[in-house]
């Protein structure tokens, strides 16, 4: 009893708050417009959208400022399934100006663009997060920050689901060419991206249907964890950074992309990802518009081909130089085609594995598992000056390095097995190991409670590693824990 009503308390004190902001229920038949799009909203509120559908004759055009400490939520309801649509001659939301704004959970459909983002007449569109929402079979791209003369800073989409596009068919369209707008230091995570466009479509437009698109100029973003299959552009795309921090693309998955898996320019840390099956090449580095083949980190990626394709490659640039160190190391490749197509002597390569029998070196390629197996060629093969710090899953490599996106584990693969949905990575406190921290984990937990000297038995409950589980390791926890879906 003790136990329970232990629980009870130190769960409910997670989501104790002191937000003083209002809350605004609103439903489909209320005047959710006045709300949603007007400017009665202050910093800190939030709108709580009913199940239903909303949609508007006019543009939904959504401005609203919050502040760091206080942004303005636009969700919906626990539970509820709201839908957002539009005729095809709009988009179906726009964020024109608005800054510290949050929108999740929503369902977009129809219409043009699902989200198109850009500034005001007075202020910049920044510090924005679209996370939760799913967005589907619109008449032309998911979410797009790409208007000419615009700085886009600090914006975030996280989690979501987009699917079935048309006309120029990116998930993500993020800057513009040759740096007319500028997009930096944004974070583009967790996402599952598949299926962007129908090469039956009669809007269908050749090369394009990119998953993640980053044009070139814009700089300092991360693009990590996101799931992408079955598009018909590059997986992910970046150009340059205009001499400003590189950007990160790490730790996603890529399969069955109709042409290359990942194309980076220049300027960009290519890190433990996996790349299968793309028509083109699977990793691909060349000259893009203004951008010059130079300053990449290409390390530690998985690449297969079955297909014959090319795994990884990097041209010699059209002015016959690098435009800055390209370091290709500890990469794990198979394919019946070329697996390194190095055409520079500047490109510096070191502990890459070519693995000659597929079955041999991963558990089962074919079914997209592939975490190396006990005898892999790419176990402890890499080159110690390259190393990673952690792997796919985030699993530390300590010391040992690996070539590939993985760190091997005897006891198999540690994290999520790939295929199509979000990835879920491990997390502290997921004790029963099914990808979230929840209530379940935390029955656990409590019976693993040692307090403070005592000697823990499952090593899933002892966050700071000091033997025992106590409440310093429940405060970890109760950082993480989360509902049933990971969240």
């Amino acid at each position: 009893m003790f136990r329970c009503a232990w629980l009870v308390g130190v769960v409910a004190s997670i989501g104790v708050s002191s937000a003083t902001a209002t809350v605004h229920n609103l439903g489909p038949t209320d005047n959710w417009y006045a709300y949603v799009a007007g400017s009665a909203l202050q910093p800190g509120d939030e709108v709580v959208l009913a199940a239903g559908t909303y949609t508007y004759p006019y543009n939904i055009n959504i401005s609203h400022r919050g502040t760091a400490a206080n942004p303005i939520t636009i969700r919906a309801d626990d539970g509820a399934h709201v839908i957002f649509t539009h005729d095809i001659n709009h988009n179906i939301i726009q964020l024109v100006g608005a800054q510290h704004l949050i929108l999740r959970g929503l369902e977009l459909t129809g219409g043009s663009v699902g989200i198109r983002i850009y500034k005001s007449a007075s202020h910049a569109a920044k510090y924005i997060t679209v996370e939760d929402c799913y967005i589907h079979d619109t008449d032309n791209s998911g979410i797009t920050a790409n208007h000419s003369g615009n700085i886009y800073e600090g914006l975030i989409f996280r989690r979501n689901h987009l699917h079935n596009l048309s006309g120029y068919g990116e998930a993500f369209y993020l800057g513009t060419d040759y740096n007319a707008s500028t997009f930096h230091d944004g974070l583009i995570e967790g996402n599952y991206i598949h299926d962007l466009v129908d090469p039956n479509d009669p809007k269908y437009i050749k090369y394009d249907g990119d998953g993640i698109e980053i044009k070139g100029g814009s700089y300092g973003n991360i693009v990590r964890d996101n799931v992408i299959h079955d598009v018909n552009g590059p997986g992910v795309i970046v150009y340059h950074s205009g001499g400003n921090p590189r950007n990160i693309i790490e730790r996603n998955v890529i399969w069955n992309s109709n042409d290359n898996g990942i194309q980076a320019a220049a300027d960009a840390i290519i890190r433990n990802n996996i790349v299968i099956n793309s028509t083109a090449t699977n990793i691909y580095h060349r000259d893009h518009q203004d951008a010059i083949v130079g300053n990449l980190d290409v390390l530690h990626n998985t690449a297969i081909s079955m297909t014959g394709g090319v795994c990884f490659r990097v041209t010699m640039p059209t002015v016959g130089v690098l435009s800055g160190p390209v370091v290709v190391a500890n990469n794990a490749a198979f394919t019946t085609g070329i697996d390194f197509r190095i055409e520079s002597p500047d490109v510096v390569l070191a502990g890459n594995v070519e693995s000659t029998d597929l079955a041999a070196d991963f558990v089962d390629a074919p079914s997209l598992n592939v975490f190396p197996t006990a005898t892999s060629d790419v176990l402890n093969a890499g080159d110690p000056a390259y190393a990673a710090l952690d792997d796919f899953n985030t699993t530390a490599r300590n010391g040992r390095v690996d070539a590939g996106a993985y760190h091997y584990d005897q006891d198999g693969n540690p994290g999520w097995p790939v295929g199509p949905g979000f990835k879920w990575l491990p997390r502290f406190g997921d004790i029963d190991h099914d990808g979230d921290v929840d209530l379940d984990d935390a029955e656990l937990f409590v019976v693993e409670m040692t307090g403070p000297g005592g000697t823990v038995a499952d090593a899933d409950c002892d966050a700071d590693s000091d033997g025992d589980c106590d409440l310093a390791d429940w405060a970890q926890f109760a950082a993480n824990i989360s509902d049933a879906s990971g969240v």
